[in-house]
């Protein structure tokens, strides 16, 4: 950046804080309340995730990139966090009663319908295609969990109220 020698050091100190909390996350994330499911995958899934975005701002960088009068990089960034976060919700309940189907497949086919007009408007931009593919295997992982875990509430789940029940979704513990 160019904002001072002040900055430059404060991003510098800044760096060294994040790599702190970074350690700190992979050495005690997964005793935060996780599901089980989620616990058994927090280390490699935190990993992955910080590889993935270590991709991102390779080819970001690689491709000479600036944002487009569109605001598609942006509005990518942002949908990257939303499909992560997503990914982690769906992780900690087990009630999904209040999770439309109907919302995945939006969302997945709106993100992949997208990444293709990108690719097509923009091709030599491999920045925005990553994020666009990333984005749309996020939401086709969390359709198919999705499925799987109303699959597993509609065979009953012991404490857990069916899907058609009528019952106030609670809020996880």
């Amino acid at each position: 950046t160019n904002m001072g020698l002040i900055a430059k050091w404060a991003y510098h100190a800044w760096f060294v804080i994040d790599i702190y909390i970074f350690w700190s996350i992979i050495k005690y994330g997964d005793k935060q309340g996780w599901s089980p499911a989620v616990r058994r995958v927090f280390k490699p899934m935190i990993i992955l995730t910080a590889v993935a975005f270590g991709w991102l701002f390779y080819s970001y960088r690689a491709s000479g990139h600036q944002d487009y009068e569109i605001g598609a990089l942006t509005a990518y960034m942002l949908n990257f966090l939303i499909s992560t976060t997503y990914l982690f919700m769906l992780g900690r309940v087990t009630d999904v009663r209040a999770l439309a189907p109907s919302v995945a497949w939006m969302k997945m086919i709106g993100t992949g319908t997208n990444t293709v007009f990108m690719m097509l408007r923009f091709p030599t931009d491999h920045y925005l295609h990553s994020l666009g593919i990333g984005l749309f295997v996020c939401d086709v992982i969390y359709t198919i969990w999705l499925y799987k875990k109303r699959a597993a509430q509609a065979a009953g789940i012991p404490g857990i109220p069916p899907l058609d029940s009528r019952e106030p979704v609670e809020a996880p513990a």
